[in-house]
């Protein structure tokens, strides 16, 4: 009987084990694990802006090298996509972004919409151009530190929807990809 009993002790942990490294391995590609480690702590959101109140200034940069700020939106009600080549979730939603165009709640109301990459430019353009992501959608740059100062953003991809004049309107973190598909043929049954 005690043999029986130590199999059954070893086979729980092996079953124990292999759980944890799916686990480990789901939350990697996810894009989730990867960046919370890469910052050193997995954060809560910390969103700094206020409802209805006036967002900092950020520096942005076109994939081209050329400054622009936050400012230039103003006038237009905007949602800036803050999101990471890296990110598994941010990879969807430009594969997404590419074939349906910006329709999904998050963007609602604003009617200008651009896309932040929190990267360097090269690998930016180069997820772009795998994606044939359309010429008309503004990407930008922006340091990472200084976005997570300047407005609280630690996760991506992030939204936020900024009002006529810079004002803070709501923010989404997070993405689910699209499907055109009943459920039961996205999980593959």
């Amino acid at each position: 009987m005690s043999s029986l009993w130590l199999v059954s002790y070893v086979a729980l942990w092996i079953l124990f084990l292999t759980v944890a490294v799916v686990l480990v391995s789901v939350l990697r590609n996810m894009g989730t694990l990867y960046e919370a480690l890469e910052r050193g702590a997995l954060l809560p959101d910390q969103i700094k802006l206020v409802d209805g109140k006036l967002t900092p200034e950020l520096a942005l940069q076109t994939l081209d090298g050329d400054s622009v700020t936050t400012v230039a939106f103003h006038g237009q009600v905007t949602a800036l996509t803050f999101i990471n080549p890296n990110c598994g979730p941010c990879r969807d939603l430009l594969r997404d972004l590419a074939a349906h165009g910006f329709d999904q709640a998050a963007w609602k109301p604003a009617t200008t919409q651009a896309i932040v990459s929190l990267d360097d430019p090269s690998a930016t353009r180069d997820l772009l151009r795998k994606l044939n992501l359309p010429q008309d959608v503004a990407v930008f740059t922006a340091s990472r530190e200084t976005v997570e100062a300047a407005w609280g953003v630690r996760s991506t991809p992030t939204t936020m929807v900024l009002g006529t004049q810079g004002e803070f309107i709501r923010h989404k973190i997070g993405y689910t990809a699209r499907t055109d598909q009943p459920v039961e043929m996205a999980l593959g049954a």
